[in-house]
């Protein structure tokens, strides 16, 4: 497969995943890519994964060391949501405690053993009829906090199934991509700002000015 590589050091390879593809097949694209140039694989850990059905930035570390400061790092995770309605307030942060159910969602829990804190800032950025484009800021990867947290604003991502997110399409990749990591790298110490953009010409991304507002 033809990796879109972001950005490549001795310690980051920082790739960007397109919707229907697996993680699986995105690991065994970088492996190949690393091992051609390289000769040798080498230490290689994903410091995230995403589901097939979405897109987005995906930073792989190559050596140990920068693997375990990871660990501890301070890492901002943006997102770009699609979502059918829009959020009511239309930007402020989102906190609740819930539980994972048995179909797979999330559910607001009070706090117990098995319950867990969620939370991430939100702003919408345009509406266009009857879906709007909303940036998330947030200090973890989980989408599944983003899909959860939107639908209790009243705006579930589109295409998303689980939270009637699919009224206006049925059986589409998710409108909503990773777009942003920032974090300080664990050697130089320099800030490290990695953004990629949708494919513009796909809807639902296409019904927006994406082009003004990656800007922002």
């Amino acid at each position: 497969m033809e990796l879109h590589i972001v950005y490549q050091d001795n310690h980051f390879l920082v790739v960007k995943k397109d919707f229907g593809i697996t993680q699986d097949l995105l690991d065994e694209g970088v492996q190949e890519y690393l091992i051609k140039q390289n000769g040798k694989l080498g230490f290689c850990q994903p410091l995230i994964t995403l589901s097939t059905v979405s897109a987005g930035l995906v930073v792989y570390v190559r050596s140990r060391k920068a693997f375990e400061r990871m660990q501890d790092a301070d890492i901002v995770y943006k997102f770009l949501c699609v979502t059918v309605g829009k959020p009511e307030p239309v930007r402020g942060g989102f906190s609740v405690n819930v539980e994972k159910l048995p179909d797979g969602r999330l559910g607001i829990a009070p706090p117990i053993k098995q319950s867990f804190r969620i939370g991430f800032y939100y702003k919408l950025l345009e509406t266009v009829s009857q879906i709007s484009l909303v940036q998330i800021s947030k200090y973890n990867s989980s989408i599944a906090d983003v899909r959860f947290g939107l639908a209790q604003l009243g705006c579930p991502v589109f295409g998303d199934k689980l939270y009637s997110g699919d009224t206006l399409a049925k059986n589409t990749n998710l409108g909503l991509m990773l777009y942003g990591i920032e974090f300080e790298h664990p050697t130089t110490r320099s800030k490290m700002v990695f953004k990629c953009s949708p494919v513009e010409d796909t809807k639902p991304w296409s019904y927006f000015n994406l082009e003004k507002l990656f800007k922002i």
